[in-house]
């Protein structure tokens, strides 16, 4: 929960590791690299935890945030199916630099709840694996991607060097939102005087 002044790399084999510094205190702020292997969990349970420099290793780990959570990586390289997981609540973004499948084709990155407002950015040009355009689907999957548990889709970008992965609402909650808007709107006009 506090500073931790380790400079090196850290491996996580098994478990969870719960990263929640308050505030200044950066619980991985000082370290090169992270590796996350299989059945092991990163939970970012506060945001601005690991250093933005850190290169991030996937051999089939998962890295969870809590709700609202935002963090900032360096590079990311897959190894082996692996998970980001987005959880519930309050959506925010993951930010990683350039991203490497090393155990692609066979290795895929899935991003779990992936909910409208969550955000993957890569510092990549991905657009050979996936089009820059609006999906509406609650599961895609290629050699470097498999994207569930969103509520209305995704939309996916190229903007210079970064490629952007966002969910978007289901289009049924847009349909209801709009339309309990209109309902408001006509209510406050039948209230208004002289208006019948």
């Amino acid at each position: 929960s506090g500073d931790n002044t380790f400079t090196g790399s850290v491996t996580l084999a098994g478990g969870t590791l719960a990263a929640a510094g308050a505030e200044s205190s950066q619980t991985l702020k000082s370290i090169t690299s992270l590796t996350v292997a299989g059945g092991a969990t990163l939970l970012l349970a506060a945001g601005d935890q690991v250093s933005d420099a850190a290169l991030i290793t996937l051999s089939g780990g998962t890295i969870r945030r809590a709700p609202g959570v935002s963090e900032v990586f360096g590079d990311l390289n897959l190894t082996a199916n692996s998970t980001l997981d987005f959880g519930s609540g309050t959506a925010g973004h993951l930010t990683f630099g350039t991203y490497e499948a090393d155990g692609a084709p066979t290795a895929s990155l899935t991003l779990a709840n992936f909910f409208s407002g969550n955000t993957l950015i890569l510092g990549s040009n991905l657009s050979a694996y996936l089009t820059p355009g609006t999906y509406h689907t609650n599961s895609f999957s290629n050699s470097y991607f498999t994207i569930n548990s969103i509520s209305g889709g995704f939309t996916a970008s190229m903007d210079g060097s970064n490629f952007t992965i966002t969910a978007i609402p289901e289009p049924q909650a847009v349909l209801a939102a709009a339309a309990m808007l209109a309902w408001f709107a006509s209510s406050a006009l039948r209230r208004m005087p002289g208006l019948r």
